[in-house]
C-alpha cells in the first residue's frame, strides 16, 4: 500500500505513469527489500499512446568494464563466486532513463516519499502464511540463542517491527 501510495501522491502532483512507477519502485526497494531494489535489474515495456509507438528497456545484467573477451581468453568456463560473477545492476540507471524519456516529474522528486519512509520508518504487515515462516524461524533462533540476553534483544529489536504473526512471538521472548 504505501507503494501505491507514493505513485497516487506523483500522479496528484502532475506526474506520469512513469513518474508514478518510478516512486513506488522506489518505495519497494525501502519497504520490500528482499522483493526488489536498487541492487537489482529492471525491464520495462512502454506504450506511448500519442505516438502508437512501444518502447521497451532491458537495464539488466550489465557487463563491468573489466569484463573484455581478453579478460575470459584463457578461462574454460564462469567463476561460480565472486566479484567476476556479480553483473552491474541496472535499475537506477534504468529508473533515470524513463525518467528521462517519459517522465514529468524532476528525477530527484520520485525518491521523496521513499525517503521518507527510510528515515522515519513504516509499519510492516504480514500475511498469515509469511508470519507464520518469520514465526518458526524467530522461535527457532530463540532456541539457538540460549541464555543469551544481549542477543535476545537484538532479535527482540528487529521483531518489533514486524506485524502480524510475530506479535505472537514477543511475549515469550523474555521467557524462552
Amino acid at each position: 500500500p504505501l507503494a501505491v501510495q507514493a505513485g497516487l501522491e506523483i500522479l496528484r502532483n502532475g506526474g506520469n505513469a512513469i513518474d508514478a512507477a518510478v516512486a513506488a519502485g522506489a518505495v519497494l526497494d525501502v519497504t520490500s527489500q528482499n522483493d526488489t531494489g536498487i541492487g537489482g535489474d529492471l525491464f520495462a515495456l512502454v506504450w506511448v499512446a500519442q505516438e502508437q509507438k512501444l518502447y521497451a528497456l532491458n537495464s539488466g545484467g550489465w557487463a563491468p568494464l573489466g569484463w573484455t573477451p581478453e579478460f575470459f581468453k584463457d578461462r574454460k568456463s564462469m567463476p561460480v563466486r565472486g566479484w567476476n560473477t556479480v553483473t552491474v545492476p541496472g535499475c537506477v540507471s534504468a529508473w533515470r532513463m524513463l525518467s528521462e524519456k517519459f517522465g514529468k516529474i524532476p528525477f530527484e522528486r520520485l525518491f521523496e516519499a521513499a525517503i521518507r519512509y527510510g528515515r522515519e520508518g513504516f509499519l510492516v504487515g504480514i500475511d498469515d502464511e509469511v508470519g507464520e515462516a518469520h514465526e518458526h524461524a524467530a522461535q527457532g533462533a530463540l532456541g539457538q540463542l540460549g541464555a543469551r540476553p544481549a542477543g535476545q534483544q537484538v532479535l527482540a529489536a528487529q521483531a518489533v517491527d514486524r506485524a502480524g504473526a510475530h506479535a505472537r512471538v514477543l511475549p515469550r521472548m523474555g521467557s524462552e
